[in-house]
């Protein structure tokens, strides 16, 4: 499910065929599904209760129905094709069943490498999201929130459905080096976003976000040499809880902090990835 181009055009088809939709219906699932994709690698309980989260801070009404209807068709269309259970979205709370492990997550040695390679470029948009995404667990539409005010003060609160807080903490090393960059670029007034467009203060829109995307894609892959898909932003959310709860074993803080209202959801973070079961294994079995 990490790659829609895999599915698209049976999708299309499954569309066309199975649920006769006409040509603008067609096109607005694809383009739904599409925008689902260039956020999220993966299609899980977390990923999907994140994008309507932000479809309902964002989005009218009209809008977020369209949306959960075109995500839940696509989720219908691979209960059929591929016999994946997953629940119905419509007005529920899926409950995808997940893997034992997580998958890939980039280790810290690539971080530092691709953090030291995109200071190299003088990538300052990508370093400073991949810096607050990898030291605060935020989600990528979250960082657009930002001001400098947050950055200078250390935290940024957000509130959530059903009126929940969840404050986001910013670490002396993360002020330190974010504001270093918002002031080569002139951006010091307390009111300017810091992930901003084309450097000058003004927030960025869900659209916008995109390219930047893209490029964290391209530079990961082409520049650094890493493995297609192991850098995206919510690649950065699970790096941050995986070490997190590594130095610290406290699961209801990590909870807190990643904003999971069941804590079971951030207990897949105490369970090894495929690699680290793999070396285990490796090491135990000599027989």
């Amino acid at each position: 499910m990490e790659d829609f181009e895999y599915f698209e055009n049976e999708f299309i088809d499954y569309l066309e065929n199975v649920r006769k939709c006409n040509e603008r219906s067609i096109h607005s699932h694809i383009q739904t599904v599409k925008s689902f994709f260039k956020t999220y690698h993966t299609l899980n309980e977390e990923t999907i209760n994140e994008f309507f989260e932000w479809i309902n801070d964002n989005k009218k009404t009209q809008t977020v129905n369209s949306y959960t209807l075109s995500i839940n068709v696509y989720i219908h269309f691979l209960e059929q094709k591929y016999k994946i259970q997953l629940e119905d979205l419509l007005g529920k709370t899926t409950t995808i069943k997940k893997v034992s492990f997580l998958e890939d997550i980039f280790t810290l040695e690539d971080y530092l490498f691709f953090m030291n390679k995109l200071k190299a470029r003088n990538k300052d948009k990508l370093y400073i999201i991949s810096k607050i995404m990898a030291t605060t667990g935020m989600r990528i539409h979250e960082t657009l929130k930002i001001r400098r005010e947050h950055i200078e003060i250390g935290f940024i609160d957000f509130t959530g459905k059903g009126g929940k807080q969840r404050r986001c903490y910013f670490t002396p090393n993360t002020q330190k080096e974010v504001l270093g960059i918002l002031d080569k670029h002139e951006l010091k007034n307390n009111t300017d976003y810091v992930v901003c467009s084309f450097w000058n203060g003004k927030q960025l829109n869900w659209k916008q976000i995109s390219p930047i995307q893209h490029s964290m894609r391209n530079f990961a892959e082409n520049e650094c040499e890493f493995k297609k898909g192991l850098f995206h932003p919510h690649a950065f959310r699970h790096f941050f809880a995986k070490n997190f709860i590594k130095k610290y074993q406290n699961i209801a803080l990590l909870a807190d902090l990643l904003g999971h209202s069941n804590i079971e959801t951030t207990r897949i973070y105490l369970k090894y990835t495929a690699k680290e079961q793999q070396e285990i294994v490796n090491q135990v079995v000599t027989w």
